[in-house]
C-alpha cells in the first residue's frame, strides 16, 4: 500500500470513528430528552358561542416542553389570541390534553403566558409519578457555529412521535433581546420544543421572536424559515429562534397570569345597529346608533340605568355611525379594550329625548368556550361552568347554580338514562351542586361507592325534574 492509499485510509477511519461518536451522542442527548417533549392537543372554539348553535370548532396542536415532576409545561401562546377581538370571531384554546411517555392523554390547563416572548405556561392537572425536572444550563452561551439538537414531535399521523434535528448557530441576536438564529427549517411542531447543546446541557427552547409591524404585501419573511414560523401568527411575522433559559426563567418560577390584559370590559347589553330604515322610520337627526334590545341582569348598563329600547348615539362626544351588523363588531371592541372600572361617557336617545350618561365598564363575564369543564369518562359526560350564556339562553336568575351538561358520550349511562346536553345539574342524590369543584367530588364518591343508580336533580328549560342513572358498577360488598 502507498503512503498516499494509507494516509488516505487513516483519514476515512477517523472521519468514521467520529461520525459515530457524534451518533452516539445525538442518540444519548434524544434517549435523556424525550419523555419531557410532548405534544399539546386542543380544540378551538369562538369565544362567545354563537346563537341557536354549537358553533364550530378546530383540532391542533402544539409542541411543549415538561419542566418540572410537577407538570408544569413550557410552550408556544400561537394557539392564544389577542386580546379585544370580536368574542364571535375570535377563536381561544380549551380542553388540553397531553399524552405523557405513550400512556393516556392527560388534562392539563393554562396557568400563564408571556405576551412579549409568546410563550405559555400549562400544567398538567393530575400530573404522574415519575415526571422528570429538567435542569437548564443557566449561564450557556451558544457561539456561532455551534451544533444544537432540536427535540420535537411528529403530526397526528405518526401519534406524536418524538423528533429531533441537528442545526448549527448561524447568527447570535443581541436586540431586542439575546435568541439564537438556527441554519435549520424549524417545523411547526417543533416551535415550542427543546435546544440542547451538543454536549447535552439543555440551552432553552424554540420560541418565535414576533414583529411588531403588519405583514403587508410588500414586506414579507426574508426566507423560508421565518415563512413557516409565522404561517398561525396572523397578520404578524414570526421568526423561530431559540430562546435561551435567561428569558424564561423568571416564567417558570412564577408563570405569569394572564390576568389584567386578558380582562375585556363590557356593557351588558343585547344590541342591533340603528340602520338607516329605522333611522328614517323614526325622523332621527343622527348618522347612527346602537339600540339596546335587552340589558343583563346585573351588568354596568343595569347599574347605570340603562333601559331596553334606549338608542345609543355618542361615546366620549364622539358620533356613533352604526348602521350595519359589521359595524357593531368595533363598538364591541372598543368598549373591550376601554379597560375594566374605566368611565365611560354615553349619549342615548330615549323616547326621542336626549340623555346623558356616565357609567363605570365591569369585567366581562366567562362565556361557554372558555369555562372550566370536567370530562368524566365513567359517567359519560362533560359538564362546565354555568355561563352568562347559560342565564341568558335560559332566561334563568343570576343566582342559578349548578353545573351545565356541555357533551354526552354516545350511548353512555347519561345519555341511556335520559340526561340531556345543556341541563343543569343541581344535585347529585341529595347532594348540592354549587360548582364544577362540588360535580367532581361527587362524581369520586360515586367512584368509590360504586352504587348501582343514582339520582341527578336537573334544571332543563326552566323546568326541574330527577333524572335516574343506572350504572353497570357492581356495588361493593
Amino acid at each position: 500500500m502507498t503512503i498516499t492509499a494509507r494516509f488516505t485510509a487513516l483519514v476515512l477511519g477517523i472521519s468514521a470513528a467520529t461520525h459515530a461518536a457524534a451518533a452516539d451522542g445525538v442518540r444519548e442527548i434524544f434517549q435523556t430528552y424525550r419523555e419531557n417533549v410532548v405534544a399539546i392537543t386542543y380544540t378551538l372554539r369562538p369565544l362567545e358561542k354563537p346563537t341557536g348553535g354549537e358553533g364550530a370548532k378546530i383540532e391542533d396542536a402544539i409542541c411543549g416542553v415538561i419542566v418540572d415532576p410537577n407538570g408544569l409545561i413550557i410552550t408556544s401562546a400561537d394557539p392564544f389570541p389577542d386580546p379585544g377581538g370580536d368574542p364571535r370571531t375570535t377563536w381561544a384554546p380549551v380542553e388540553f390534553k397531553v399524552q405523557v411517555n405513550g400512556g393516556r392523554p392527560l388534562a392539563a390547563e393554562a396557568v400563564g403566558m408571556d405576551r412579549e416572548l409568546n410563550l405559555a405556561f400549562l400544567r398538567i392537572k393530575n400530573p404522574p409519578p415519575g415526571l422528570r425536572a429538567i435542569r437548564f444550563a443557566e449561564k450557556r452561551r451558544l457561539a456561532v457555529g455551534e451544533e444544537v439538537i432540536v427535540l420535537g414531535v411528529m403530526s397526528r399521523n405518526y401519534d406524536h412521535a418524538p423528533i429531533f434535528y441537528t442545526g448549527l448557530v448561524n447568527a447570535v441576536v443581541e436586540r431586542p433581546r439575546r435568541m439564537y438564529s438556527l441554519d435549520i427549517l424549524i417545523q411547526d411542531l417543533a416551535i415550542g420544543g427543546l435546544v440542547v447543546a451538543a454536549n447535552g446541557e439543555a440551552i432553552g427552547v424554540i420560541g418565535e421572536d414576533l414583529l411588531n409591524e403588519p405583514r403587508e404585501q410588500d414586506r414579507r419573511p426574508g426566507n423560508a424559515v421565518s415563512l413557516l414560523g409565522s404561517i398561525t401568527q396572523g397578520d404578524r411575522v414570526g421568526y423561530p429562534m431559540a430562546f435561551p433559559y435567561s428569558l424564561f426563567a423568571a416564567g417558570l418560577a412564577s408563570p405569569p397570569p394572564f390576568a389584567s390584559e386578558e380582562k375585556r370590559s363590557w356593557l351588558g347589553i343585547i344590541m342591533q345597529p340603528l340602520n338607516k330604515d329605522l333611522i328614517d322610520y323614526w325622523n332621527l337627526d343622527v348618522e347612527g346608533g346602537v339600540i339596546i334590545n335587552s340589558v343583563v341582569e346585573g351588568s354596568p348598563a343595569e347599574k347605570a340605568g340603562l333601559m331596553q329600547g334606549d338608542i345609543l348615539i355618542e361615546i366620549e362626544s364622539e358620533a356613533l355611525s352604526v348602521t350595519a351588523e359589521e359595524h357593531l363588531a368595533e363598538f364591541r371592541r372598543r368598549i373591550e379594550r376601554t379597560g375594566v372600572m374605566k368611565p365611560v361617557n354615553l349619549v342615548l336617545l330615549r323616547g326621542g329625548v336626549r340623555k346623558e350618561v356616565t357609567l363605570l365598564l365591569g369585567e366581562a363575564p366567562k362565556t361557554a368556550w372558555t369555562a372550566r369543564e370536567h370530562k368524566d369518562d365513567d359517567l359519560g359526560l362533560t359538564t362546565r361552568e354555568i355561563t352568562i350564556d347559560d342565564l341568558q339562553g335560559q332566561n334563568l336568575a343570576s343566582e342559578t347554580s349548578g353545573v351545565v351538561v356541555d357533551e354526552l358520550e354516545q350511548a353512555g349511562w347519561c345519555q341511556i338514562s335520559g340526561l340531556q346536553v345543556d341541563d343543569i345539574v343541581q344535585s347529585v342524590d341529595g347532594h348540592d351542586i354549587t360548582d364544577l369543584d362540588s360535580f367532581r367530588a361527587q362524581a369520586d364518591r360515586l367512584r368509590g361507592n360504586k352504587p348501582g343508580q343514582t339520582v341527578f336533580f336537573v334544571l332543563r328549560q326552566a323546568e326541574t325534574m330527577f333524572v335516574l342513572i343506572k350504572t353497570p358498577w357492581t356495588k361493593s360488598p
